[in-house]
């Protein structure tokens, strides 16, 4: 059966934690690697406990570690790792440091010659929206220290060279420490996902046919509303069903690309008012080139998400509707040097409450370059622009810049 894989969420976008990377493919057959990172920054508007426009230059520096093993002949495999970052602010105004952890644990076992089984755990604690997510990212100029935590596991059947089946269950668990973000973001969010797929006679496309079911349950105390009683952040609770079709298409042996389009339907069973419902489109596609020194991937996705705006009239805002377009670009002009850049813009729609088709548009654009010394220590220089414009809403525009200078080292 073709093995061309559609992506399920969108490329990591962390502009700031972009780093220069090695098209080589290393001939080391040790399963662990340990490295450092060490930048120096300028960052001219930093997340801070209030709305105040506050730059400083900093240090950055952590360690990562990363395991990698198969075994039973090839049939199993796992991979494990940490990364873990510590910044610090030379401008006293800012208050407090910032640290970043990044978990991932990823199984890939077959059962047998037709049945396979996937596991990811990633867990993610930060206070960057930007690494907290990268499908739609709530990102606004206040600090928000939050955990995220992702589990996934995918078990697939196939019936023969051409048909197969796959059934699938996600869960996220979103944790915020700020008061104000932990009454309207703490959630847990699941989705189970049934689809079946065919491939063509050219044994270069797959289609598929899917269906997914989401819940999505809100665990804060209250939504604070200026001038209005509080309301219980369940109001915001709903269910979605995901009908779509798509396929995968291998163009040649560089070019790949993923398509899956259909509609969401959803269902806000404890909306103020009484039970609501509405439908969007539902959109997730990209396309893929890899060659001897380049690698590139353009997409686009169209979905519901939450956000951090509550509203002040009677009932909230319950999401919003997003389109996000996002590519990235890495190249490697010699041996020793290469240059990376990305970018994603978001456009959104506010349902419900008192900012009800209100839109907000956000954009990051990120840059690196580096330079290698040896096969282990690299230099690296990055920028990153990151643009909120909310026409509809007060006080949220910002714009930011960061700069860094620095060395990674692996082993």
């Amino acid at each position: 059966m073709n093995k061309v894989i559609a992506s399920t969420g969108l490329l990591v976008l962390g502009a700031t934690s972009l780093q220069a990377q090695s098209f080589d493919n290393a001939t080391d057959s040790k399963p662990w690697s340990i490295g450092a990172v060490v930048r120096g920054f300028y960052d001219d508007n930093s997340l801070n406990t209030n709305s105040n426009e506050i730059e400083s230059f900093g240090i950055e520096f952590g360690p990562n570690l990363a395991y990698d093993t198969t075994w039973n002949g090839g049939a199993s495999r796992a991979e494990a790792s940490y990364d873990y970052r510590y910044r610090w602010y030379e401008n006293e105004a800012r208050n407090e440091d910032d640290q970043y952890h990044i978990f991932n644990v990823n199984f890939d076992h077959e059962i047998s010659e037709k049945l396979k089984l996937s596991v990811d755990e990633r867990l993610v604690v930060t206070n960057e929206p930007t690494i907290l997510d990268q499908n739609v990212v709530t990102a606004i100029r206040l600090r928000q220290d939050a955990m995220r935590n992702t589990f996934s596991t995918r078990l697939d059947y196939e019936f023969s060279n051409t048909i197969s089946t796959g059934i699938s269950y996600s869960n996220r668990y979103y944790n915020y420490e700020q008061a104000l973000f932990s009454n309207l973001l703490d959630r847990t969010e699941h989705i189970i996902g049934l689809d079946g797929r065919k491939t063509l006679g050219n044994q270069n496309t797959d289609v598929v046919l899917g269906y997914q079911y989401g819940m999505v349950d809100y665990n804060g105390s209250t939504i604070i509303r200026p001038g209005l009683a509080p309301i219980a952040s369940s109001a915001r609770d709903n269910d979605s069903h995901y009908i779509f079709t798509g396929a995968d298409h291998q163009f040649n042996q560089n070019l790949r690309g993923s398509v899956r389009a259909g509609a969401q339907f959803v269902d806000y069973g404890n909306a103020i008012g009484g039970d609501t419902s509405t439908t969007s489109p539902y959109i997730d596609a990209n396309i893929a080139y890899n060659f001897t020194d380049a690698e590139t991937i353009l997409g686009v996705r169209h979905a519901r998400n939450a956000t951090d705006v509550s509203g002040f009239l009677a009932a909230p805002v319950l999401d919003q509707e997003t389109t996000t377009i996002y590519g990235a670009l890495q190249y490697r002009f010699t041996q020793k040097i290469s240059a990376g850049v990305n970018g994603q813009a978001q456009f959104s729609e506010f349902n419900g409450g008192s900012f009800d088709n209100a839109s907000e548009n956000l954009y990051i654009l990120g840059a690196t370059v580096g330079y290698q010394l040896n096969p282990n220590v690299t230099i690296e220089a990055g920028y990153t622009y990151t643009d909120l414009v909310s026409d509809d809403i007060g006080g949220r525009d910002f714009s930011r810049n960061f700069v860094f200078l620095g060395v990674t080292a692996t082993y």
